[in-house]
């Protein structure tokens, strides 16, 4: 002992023995005092901290407690005389706090207060205690008065202190108080994890029990100059069993009021864990925080009951740095996983932080979760740290899905790729909102991850491409596309067509996307979006790769989910007419030379098709041009089309030798017959004169201008539809038609002249009352001659907003009605049917609810005309007359219309299909040999809920009904071939 301290801690006997302590705690609340009577335990080891002791150890036995240390310092000792002085100061020494019991700490790290209100308690256990340290042995009894100590314990090593405590000597019994003791040192709570220095606690009982509490530092990290976090590893060992391991990442930032401190729990693979315990103060208090992570501060505590002090300004301020630290912590863990490549910031994030502003109790501490919550949104709300499967998103690009099949199947890189931005990424990658939200338990979370979400992703929208923003807006994305599939995996295809096949609802919309791979991984899709047919073909056995046609790749073929999704999507094996229709046909145009083998393969075709099927057939070929044809001078012509060649029939031979032209003036191109009679072989010569005929392509003679001098006839028009006789003219170039509203399409007429010849002109024409239209400025001059038989008659142009009546003329047939715009009108070219009523009010027997008053014109006996008055539906155009406006004097016969009750008019609406969906049936019934109808006999189509079968003429009810037919070719193939008998025909 020095002279320092033998001088002050004589003084110090002088001043205890003056103020002895008052220790008794018989009126503390029963609540707390099985918590304060272990306190001692907890100063005993801040004093092992304070002298910067790495090591500490609890030896107990019957009748007493041995602590002891190695510190780097002895026990200090201040003046007693300016205790309270060195107090506020922070610098008051180890003995005085030992023997100073009643002094009231408020000191600035609260180290000293904690050891001096812990120490109470030892009395409890003992009347005395004794202090053995390298500078001085000394007792200290009930009273706090100390008395300095000869002779040292047996045992101690020179450089450790060793304080002993009888048991059994204070207010508790001895068996009471052995009990409580032996049972802390089992059951200590994070004794070491706040503390700086003490890293090993080991405790020893009765030479029967033995454990220990060690703390490793796996990783230290400096965010900033205040802030500096470590991943730490606590184990507890008791007896023999297997110790028990919790690490930790602990934040601590220093600051003027002290280091505050929030730890996170992470599981064995890193994963953040939900921790729910009180408020630290380097070791455990009373207050209860409501987090589900630890925080520590060296908050100013009400020592009787070890509770934070309220309304206390140190603590407010100590609360402002622990929210913003928990905070920053989010930010800091993706720090963490920069350096030591340990992802600690995962959806299990959501699970730790508060996710709603819920108060406690009363008091200031009641609000510590409120404050959390507010500071940790505020931080997602702002910074990129909102975790995704594969990184971090902000809240502009944060996307949830709606279930986790979405999240299992389409990982952030495929959801960038479909909706072309770089930047998103599914957040919370375990559920989707859908499953959330149906959880009662996990609304607070439903409604924090929605406050981060700036799309919500349903399913639909990965197969329609385009989804609902927040102002319910419909906005369309790239979606599943081509690229999109040829990058995927055939594991991840098989995948996601087992996806889809629980997904029946989106089969529709998926037919028409490219999600299947070919043979050669292009993607394609099951049907055409355009014309509804199959875009690929489930392959021939044995054929594997190599087949002409678009077939699934083998590597998808084979998988049963594949197989299921191809069968509920209706794709087959191809046949002759599918190979027909994907290579020799878009090949015709393309090719300038089509070879001998695919003409030879046309023409096979066409003559193994039944008569229906020769007529689609027809159709298309039409509109191809790939004939090869010859002039007199034997130049050769390519791609040609059927309707502007001619061929030579067998009594001419070889090609003429002068130029000759047809009735337009146009010089004459004539097949080569040669190349093509090579190519079907000479025994199928008068098969290829009548396909060329059927095709379109006409004889010679037949086209050859006549001369009027030789007596020749006039030539035969090329069709008796395309002699224009009236041509209505426009101001503006019109795209439907003025006086039944629909849609109008170009065609090539002709004009004819008084002597026989042709001019050949274009026009709009519309397909249901096939009047021709064409633009004043439009018009060739030589039309306006008395010479051609043509009629020029101007359209009445209907009023605007002011009233301005444009030009007009008295040459229109169907006038339009005085007041209304074009298309409103319904002539008597458009409807075949009226439908009568006894009701002025009818409602469309469509459930159309949009009807307009009208008036037609009708024919009467007497020759006049007159109005009827009907009502129409803006829909479907349907035209109904109430039964007393029928007059008595209109000839419906003349007018060809045909009468329908109502009762009649709704049987006739069931059986009414779209014109796509009867294409589709009839050439699935032609591709099975069976002959839809035929003109020679009298046969027709029978709609029964919506498929087609076969039938006859003779029956009194519809046999067929198509809506919006549109295919000029086919309305002519119908009005010339099949009789209208018994109503056998409708068109709307």
């Amino acid at each position: 002992m020095n002279q320092t301290v033998e001088m002050y801690f004589q003084k110090l006997i002088e001043t205890r023995k003056i103020h002895p302590a008052r220790h008794s705690i018989c009126d503390d609340p029963g609540q707390f005092v099985n918590f304060r009577r272990k306190q001692f335990l907890f100063a005993l080891l801040q004093l092992a901290d304070d002298a910067e002791a790495t090591v500490a150890r609890f030896v107990l036995e019957k009748d007493r407690l041995i602590f002891s240390y190695a510190g780097k310092r002895p026990l200090t000792i201040t003046n007693p005389a300016t205790e309270r002085m060195d107090l506020e100061r922070g610098v008051l020494g180890d003995i005085n706090a030992l023997t100073g019991l009643d002094l009231f700490t408020t000191t600035k790290d609260n180290k000293i207060g904690k050891v001096n209100a812990g120490l109470k308690m030892i009395f409890q256990f003992a009347f005395s205690f004794e202090v053995y340290d390298p500078a001085i042995f000394f007792r200290v009894d009930q009273m706090g008065i100390p008395k300095v100590l000869t002779t040292d314990t047996p045992g101690r090593k020179p450089s450790y202190t060793r304080i002993i405590i009888p048991l059994g000597e204070g207010e508790l019994p001895h068996n009471l108080a052995y009990n409580i003791v032996k049972r802390t040192l089992q059951h200590l709570y994070y004794p070491n994890l706040f503390l700086t220095h003490l890293r090993d606690i080991a405790y020893k009982i009765d030479d029967e029990h033995i454990g220990s509490y060690n703390k490793l530092v796996l990783h230290t990290l400096e965010l900033d100059a205040q802030t500096r976090v470590k991943k730490i590893r606590l184990i507890c060992q008791s007896d023999n069993y297997p110790a028990d391991e919790t690490d930790l990442w602990v934040f601590k930032r220093h600051s003027n009021e002290g280091t505050c401190a929030v730890g996170f729990l992470v599981d064995a693979a890193g994963n953040l864990q939900p921790i729910v315990r009180n408020a630290f103060c380097f070791f455990l208090t009373k207050t209860n925080t409501g987090l589900q992570f630890l925080i520590q501060a060296p908050f100013h505590l009400d020592t009787d009951v070890y509770q934070i002090l309220d309304h206390d300004p140190h603590n407010e301020i100590l609360l402002q740095t622990l929210t913003q630290l928990a905070a920053d912590a989010m930010q800091g863990f993706k720090q963490i996983e920069n350096e030591v490549n340990e992802r600690v910031l995962t959806d299990t994030v959501f699970s730790v932080i508060p996710l709603e502003k819920d108060e406690m109790t009363s008091g200031l501490f009641s609000q510590w979760q409120p404050r959390f919550y507010e500071s940790i949104h505020q931080s997602f709300m702002t910074q990129k740290i909102i975790p995704t499967k594969s990184g971090y998103v902000d809240r502009a690009h944060a996307y949830w899905a709606a279930n986790s099949a979405m999240l299992t199947l389409f990982d952030d890189a495929q959801l960038r790729r479909l909706f072309d931005k770089s930047d998103v990424g599914w957040i919370y990658p375990t559920q989707g909102y859908e499953e959330i939200k149906k959880d009662s338990v996990n609304q607070a979370l439903y409604g924090y991850l929605d406050s981060l979400t700036t799309l919500k992703v349903p399913e639909e929208s990965l197969i329609k491409g385009h989804y609902a923003d927040a102002g319910k807006r419909i906005r369309d994305f790239i979606g599943v596309t081509v690229k999109f599939i040829e990058a995927q995996k055939d594991t991840w295809l098989i995948k996601f067509y087992r996806w889809l096949l629980e997904k029946s609802q989106y089969w529709e919309t998926a037919k028409t996307k490219p999600i299947f791979l070919d043979q050669n991984r292009h993607a394609v899709a099951a049907y055409n979006i355009r014309t509804r047919r199959p875009g690929i073909f489930v392959p021939h056995s044995g054929a594997r790769n190599t087949q002409p046609l678009p077939v699934i790749n083998m590597g998808l073929a084979d998988a049963s989910s594949t197989q299921e999704l191809l069968d509920h999507f209706g794709i087959r094996t191809y046949t002759k007419k599918d190979y027909m229709e994907f290579i020799i046909l878009p090949g015709l145009d393309k090719s300038k030379d089509i070879d001998c083998e695919n003409f030879k393969a046309v023409f096979n075709y066409y003559w193994e098709c039944s008569k229906q099927e020769r007529y689609f057939f027809l159709m298309k070929l039409k509109y191809h041009k790939f004939l090869i044809a010859r002039n007199y001078k034997e130049h050769p012509f390519y791609n040609q089309k059927a309707t502007h060649v001619y061929y030579l029939p067998d009594s001419v031979s070889g090609l003429p030798n002068y130029e000759e032209k047809d009735n337009f003036g146009n010089l004459l191109h004539y097949v080569d017959t040669p190349r093509y009679i090579k190519a079907v072989g000479k025994d199928n010569k008068q098969k290829l004169w009548l396909f060329l005929e059927e095709l379109g392509v006409e004889k010679r003679k037949e086209r050859i201008k006549s001369n009027p001098q030789s007596g020749g006839k006039p030539p035969i028009p090329p069709h008796a539809d395309d002699i224009l006789k009236q041509i209505y003219l426009s101001q503006k170039m019109l795209k439907r038609c003025p006086f039944d509203n629909y849609s109008l399409y170009e065609k090539i007429g002709y004009v004819k002249r008084n002597d026989g010849y042709e001019k050949k002109v274009k026009v709009l024409s519309c397909p249901l009352c096939h009047k021709s239209f064409m633009q004043n400025n439009s018009v060739p001059r030589e039309l306006y001659d008395r010479d051609y038989d043509v009629k020029l008659s101007k359209i009445i142009e209907h009023s605007d907003s002011n009233g301005t009546q444009g030009n007009s003329s008295n040459n229109v047939i169907n006038p339009i009605e005085s007041g209304s715009k074009p298309g409103y009108q319904i002539g008597l070219m458009k409807f075949k049917t009226l439908i009568i009523s006894h009701n002025p009010y009818v409602q469309c027997i469509a459930g159309h609810k949009t009807m307009k008053r009208s008036e037609i014109q009708y024919d009467c006996r007497n020759g006049s005309n007159k109005t009827l008055k009907v009502r129409i539906c803006r829909t479907c155009h349907r035209v109904y007359l109430e039964k007393k406006e029928i007059p008595a004097d209109i000839d419906f016969t003349a007018l060809n219309v045909h009468l329908l009750n109502m009762a009649t008019a709704k049987k006739i609406i069931d059986h009414v299909i779209s014109l796509d969906t009867l294409n589709q049936k009839m050439e699935e019934l032609e591709s099975e040999g069976k002959r839809i109808f035929s003109p020679e006999q009298g046969t027709g189509i029978v709609i029964k809920n919506g498929i087609p079968l076969k039938g006859t003429t003779n029956r009194k009810e519809t046999v067929i009904a198509v809506k919006f037919l549109e295919d000029l070719d086919k309305i002519r193939y119908f009005r010339e071939n099949v009789a209208f008998k018994n109503h056998d025909l409708i068109f709307y």
